[in-house]
């Protein structure tokens, strides 16, 4: 099912928070997700305070967005001044970074109600398996869409 951007990235504060994008292998999830997201970035329908977080351990894809960091620390920094950050954490802190971004997005929520935000996590199979979900992205799910977060699961 085709969505615009503002469907798939939108935070809205009465429907659910999650989407999920999954195909096989090289089949263009990325590439129409970034595609997307310029769109996105360029939309009106977002307000000024949106951000949009790419978290991708793969460290593929989205380079033409906006230049990776290495960590959340640096991407929390680009945030203060750009629409999108993309992080390519090492897999080895990755999932620590991750719960320090999801803390971060929930705080700047807290701190200014005006703030909302999507979180693009590439290679979700990494942290969510069939018997554990991490604490952060229950947290997420639960709780983002009355923050205005909006996180996106994106595997094969």
């Amino acid at each position: 099912m085709l969505m615009s951007p503002s469907e798939l990235f939108g935070s809205n504060r009465e429907k659910p928070a999650v989407r999920q994008v999954y195909g096989l292998s090289g089949s263009g999830k990325s590439v129409m997700l970034c595609e997307s997201l310029r769109s996105a970035c360029r939309s009106k329908e977002f307000g000024a305070k949106h951000r949009f977080v790419v978290f991708d351990v793969k460290h593929d894809g989205y380079q033409t967005i906006a230049p990776p960091t290495p960590n959340v620390v640096t991407a929390i920094r680009q945030l203060n001044h750009q629409k999108v950050a993309v992080v390519h954490p090492d897999i080895k802190t990755a999932q620590d970074e991750l719960d320090d971004l999801i803390d971060f997005l929930f705080d700047a929520s807290d701190f200014d109600p005006e703030f909302s935000a999507t979180l693009i996590l590439e290679e979700s199979s990494t942290f969510i398996t069939g018997q554990k979900v991490p604490d952060s992205i229950k947290r997420f799910a639960t709780q983002g869409r009355s923050k205005g977060l909006t996180l996106v699961l994106v595997n094969q």
